[in-house]
């Protein structure tokens, strides 16, 4: 029998408790019921008790700093889905990711969506069980290593294909001048086409 501390009741029909640490159930979920002491009841309310979540990886580990790219976290005891409490909070360092989607009632995997950062950070998850452990993932800028063709007349209008890391759907180009490429589109976060933009001789 596990108490409850810290107990307190504001009337004959309602009291607030701390729940009892409770042995970690061996499927990612179990459920025990609540009754007052000496009073042991077959139609008492269940309690359901979660083991902490678990990332066991994630993939990809590195996206661009202005996040929105998709993130498979692999690991275990994610709860949700209808009739279940709460939610799966899936946090990059503090920032919160976006679109959490996991698999099955107590799933194994998590895709979400990351939010813009900087730098290396911590990617932990938290249910109604606890806090997972966490595991590093690194935000760099977005490079651009080839353009084809490189060459196109004054007035614009060359259609190119720009190749590099980190692209966004929406990605922008500019020229060192500031002047911006147009019609841009990305396939991936690799390969984006553009227009060039007139210039001035």
């Amino acid at each position: 029998t596990n108490l409850f501390t810290d107990v307190t009741c504001s009337s004959t029909t309602t009291c607030v408790g701390t729940t009892p640490a409770f042995p970690e159930p061996p499927s990612g979920a179990g459920t025990t019921q609540v009754f007052a002491v000496g009073q042991l009841d077959n139609l008492a309310p269940s309690f359901t008790v979660y083991a902490p979540p678990t990332i066991n990886s994630i993939s990809p580990t590195v996206g661009p700093v202005t996040g929105g790219n998709n993130v498979n976290i692999s690991g275990g005891v994610f709860p949700t889905g209808a009739g279940l409490p709460g939610t799966v909070d899936v946090r990059f360092g503090s920032a919160p990711a976006t679109d959490v989607q996991c698999a099955g009632a107590l799933g194994s995997g998590c895709n979400v969506t990351a939010p813009a950062g900087s730098g290396t950070v911590q990617v932990t998850v938290t249910t109604p069980g606890g806090t997972s452990n966490s595991v590093p993932y690194t935000y760099q800028n977005q490079t651009v290593t080839s353009i084809s063709p490189n060459y196109g007349p004054y007035s614009g209008g060359t259609n190119v294909t720009i190749t590099g890391r980190y692209f966004a759907a929406d990605q922008q180009f500019q020229l060192t001048n500031g002047a911006m490429y147009t019609d841009g589109t990305c396939s991936s976060s690799t390969t984006c086409t553009a227009k060039t933009p007139a210039q001035t001789v």
